[in-house]
């Protein structure tokens, strides 16, 4: 139960539905609503070829800028040396989830579900559409948010390992037990190969930083035009009860 009210609270368009399930006795509310989305709905259907056409090429367009971002990741961006093998790792790496992104987008492009979810959500109302804009924005952007999970993690791992090491560099331990630092004895040959882990990844990090700053720069845009529609949706509904 509880994925399913992660997922619940997670879409717009189960928020705007839920809403007006609940609220079904509110008919002027609901008759309004859904004259506008009608309204609305009519002007994308006149102007669907053009609507479509510049949605998928600006998609594409995104597409291509992403890969040239990566492209420009693996020339030392900014001045900044990085690791050439794990610059170029990562980049062959989301270089691969870009081309499975392509066919994805690809396989949505020449779908007529997406036309017939239109139809059906601009009948539903005006705030239910923009929910869906909303919801369908995340989803077509989906490979974003595994790119700033990926470096996210990576960043974390690397730098509690980084912590890890310089802790034990000064003969320091942490005791998750008591949750503190304590003291420990280290022979010679832990010290060195702690302290040549703890070399090899500080030359990594900021290669990982770089890649996680990036992604996650890219995810907070994406999540915050998502937020504006889910709010734009929330706030039709609301202006929309006070009629």
């Amino acid at each position: 139960m509880s994925a399913i009210h992660q997922f619940l609270a997670w879409s717009a368009l189960c928020a705007e539905l839920t809403f007006k399930f609940e609220n079904l006795r509110r008919l002027p509310y609901l008759v309004v609503d859904s004259l506008f989305g009608l309204i609305i709905l009519t002007f994308i259907t006149s102007q669907w070829p053009n609507i479509s056409t510049n949605f998928w090429a600006a998609i594409h367009l995104y597409i291509e800028q992403l890969e040239t971002l990566i492209t420009w990741l693996t020339n030392n961006p900014a001045g900044l040396k990085l690791n050439d093998a794990l610059n170029t790792f990562l980049a062959n790496f989301f270089f691969y989830h870009i081309h499975l992104w392509k066919t994805y987008v690809t396989v949505f492009e020449h779908s007529l579900t997406n036309w017939l979810l239109i139809v059906a959500f601009g009948a539903l109302g005006f705030s239910v559409l923009v929910a869906f804009l909303s919801d369908f924005l995340r989803v077509l952007t989906v490979h974003i948010f595994c790119f700033h999970i990926y470096t996210h993690r990576l960043a974390k791992v690397s730098c509690t390992a980084f912590m890890g090491l310089g802790r034990a560099f000064r003969s320091k331990k942490w005791n998750p037990l008591r949750r503190r630092v304590d003291s420990v004895r280290l022979d010679v040959r832990q010290l060195f190969i702690a302290t040549l882990a703890m070399i090899i990844l500080l030359f990594l990090l900021p290669t990982i930083i770089v890649y996680f700053v990036v992604f996650g720069t890219l995810w907070l845009f994406v999540d915050s035009v998502c937020r504006l529609l889910r709010h734009l949706a929330r706030t039709i509904r609301q202006t929309l009860i006070k009629l």
